[in-house]
């Protein structure tokens, strides 16, 4: 969903969507109204997440950021996202971990720099969701400790 006070836009996450197929995108505006738009469809930026910062460019409307780590059973990890710069500025970045599955494990935001605790891990592999709200673009630095 997509509201006119989304500037410069809005942005759908479509994860787990096979690499080759055939998509249709559907965009109905809400009541009576003419509307012209402009659509971007992007691959997410991925990487591994470890000590190291992983510096990411999100240098599209609507692209997002999808680096991954590995964690053992019953560790605990922070994910710190830094040195956030977005276009237009102080848009906040949604940072949402998913684990191996699929499933919602934490989400934080933040327009500078923050840091999600996650405790007592299953085994597995991670993905960090990094989306720049209303379609923002953005350069940050993520890593895991």
């Amino acid at each position: 969903m997509c509201y006119l006070s989304s500037s410069p836009g809005c942005y759908l996450s479509l994860l787990n969507l096979p690499d080759t197929g055939t998509y249709q995108v559907v965009v109905s505006p809400a009541g009576a109204v003419s509307a012209s738009y402009t659509l971007t469809l992007s691959q997410d930026v991925t990487g591994t997440l470890t000590s190291t910062p992983l510096a990411l460019s999100l240098d599209a409307p609507g692209r997002e950021g999808l680096p991954t780590f590995t964690a053992t059973a019953g560790q605990n990890v922070a994910v710190t996202m830094s040195s956030i710069a977005t276009t237009p500025s102080g848009k906040p970045v949604l940072m949402t971990v998913y684990n191996a599955s699929g499933s919602w494990v934490g989400a934080t935001n933040s327009a500078t720099g923050i840091t999600l605790n996650l405790t007592n891990l299953a085994a597995g592999t991670y993905s960090v969701l990094l989306t720049p709200l209303d379609a923002a673009t953005a350069t940050l630095s993520v890593k895991v400790q």
